[in-house]
Formats: structure tokens, C-alpha cells, sequence
């Protein structure tokens, strides 16, 4: 496992779980599932003083501080190229996420 982020997509979620989000008004590190947001409690006073911010109306500070929020991720990537069923050929690329509320080594 390696720790991945994004600063064009919220990698925290499935995309099943973005479609059944939809678009919303919410910035993008506040979409984030907790469960794999590793590097939550780090910056947790950015995240306050962004809520904070926007909380008293100065949306602008509050979109300074949000760009400086990105959420961390731990998974596991891998690619396989060239595979094939009987006619059909394709690649395979396995995604697996590893929650923060349950690390450790896996056998």
C-alpha cells in the first residue's frame, strides 16, 4: 500500500458513491468519506478555519484555506494489460482502499 491524493478528484469515494452524491455546493474535501481520509486529523485546524471562515461570511478565505485541504488516501494500484477471454481483449486495472480506522498488516 502507498498513499495517493488528488487535486482534481475525490479518490476517497467510489464513483457509485459520486453519482449517488450528485453535484453539490460542498467543496471537495468536504465530500471526502472519513473512512479513508488518512490525513484528516493533521490538517483538521485548516479544515476548522475554513468552516469557521465561511461560517462568518468570507467565503473568499474560506476558498483560500479549502486549496490547501487534500485529502490522503492508502491503497493498493495495480494494472494487468493484454488480457483476454476468448475474443475479447481488455485491461484490468484493481483499485483497493484501505480505511484508516482499520491499519495495520494484512495477511
Amino acid at each position: 500500500h502507498k498513499l495517493y491524493y488528488s487535486t482534481v478528484h475525490d479518490i476517497t469515494n467510489t464513483f457509485q458513491r459520486e453519482s449517488v452524491l450528485g453535484k453539490s455546493e460542498k467543496v471537495s474535501w468536504e465530500k471526502s468519506d472519513n473512512r479513508f481520509f488518512w490525513n484528516y486529523h493533521p490538517i483538521l485546524p485548516l479544515i476548522e478555519r475554513s468552516s469557521s471562515e465561511r461560517a462568518s461570511g468570507d467565503v473568499e478565505a474560506a476558498e483560500a484555506i479549502d486549496q490547501w485541504i487534500v485529502p490522503v488516501t492508502s491503497a493498493f494500484i495495480e494494472t494487468r494489460s493484454h488480457c483476454q477471454i476468448g475474443q475479447n481483449k481488455f485491461d484490468v486495472i484493481f483499485v483497493s482502499r484501505r480505511g484508516c480506522l482499520r491499519p495495520g498488516m494484512r495477511f
